[in-house]
């Protein structure tokens, strides 16, 4: 009998594997709340949040130790999050310095905001979005399945951007907020391919949460017209950066050593 492979089956098959990638992407995203409701229905609010979040992060790292048949750490290396840290957040900072300076002399500082909101908003969600749009999603269908970047870019960013509709309960702004969310997930695509490092697209939504939240920046995503000019001097800079990586130190460029292990199979 004709022992069947899966792994190599999939690993030629660029279509199946995007199919195993999109069908991971969407059990995660749209179903990991009705798990933590079935074993855990007494956790309501910021808790239940938290337990989502921490479904869909071990479901990641999980799906991608199956497809690569690896280890824990095995895993983290090829969703590009052992990388550096600290280099991604001086990059950002750098980077939003347009919408820090821009929020801090034109908006309320709001010292006394909901620290567990702030929390949640600025550093458990996003990182956890990053990790499952981008690090898996993208990812996975960009270096895996082996897609092109605007095949594997685009479905995840518009589903990142219908999943910001709900911040307005008005048509056109709903429109506005998932247009911006929904390039903004592009571009977090486009940040994680150019430096092939998970954590620089982390810090870019971390800060630009962050500043957002302290700062009475706007009621959502959507924002007024000086946020958005701020908004995009941001993305201009974070551009700007990442085309002359190449005029970088050395400690602070992307690791391009996967693309030659590829080429090499």
């Amino acid at each position: 009998m004709t022992k069947i492979n899966l792994s190599e089956i999939l690993k030629n098959n660029r279509f199946l594997s995007a199919l195993v990638v999109l069908v991971i992407f969407y059990l995660l995203n749209y179903h990991a709340n009705d798990l933590i409701r079935l074993f855990f229905p007494e956790i309501t609010g910021y808790p239940r949040w938290a337990a989502r979040m921490l479904v869909e992060t071990a479901g990641c790292i999980l799906a991608v130790m199956i497809l690569y048949k690896t280890w824990f750490t095995g895993a983290l290396r090829e969703m590009a999050i052992i990388k550096p840290v600290h280099t991604a957040f001086l990059l950002a900072f750098a980077a939003t310095l347009p919408m820090s300076l821009t929020f801090g002399i034109g908006s309320l500082f709001i010292p006394d905001s909901d620290l567990t909101r702030v929390l949640f908003f600025t550093i458990l969600s996003p990182v956890t979005e990053e990790i499952l749009f981008r690090g898996f999603a993208f990812w996975m269908l960009y270096k895996y399945a082996r897609l092109g970047f605007w095949a594997a870019a685009l479905l995840p960013a518009a589903i990142f951007g219908l999943m910001h509709m709900a911040q307005s309960q008005e048509l056109m702004e709903q429109i506005g907020i998932v247009a911006i969310t929904g390039v903004g997930g592009i571009w977090f695509s486009w940040l994680l391919m150019k430096w092939e490092n998970l954590w620089v697209p982390i810090a870019f939504h971390v800060l630009m949460n962050f500043w957002w939240e302290i700062f009475d920046a706007g009621a959502n995503a959507l924002g007024d017209i000086t946020a958005n000019i701020a908004r995009a001097a941001t993305i201009v800079l974070s551009i700007l950066f990442t085309i002359r990586m190449d005029k970088l130190p050395d400690w602070i460029r992307a690791d391009k050593s996967w693309r030659k292990e590829s080429n090499n199979e």
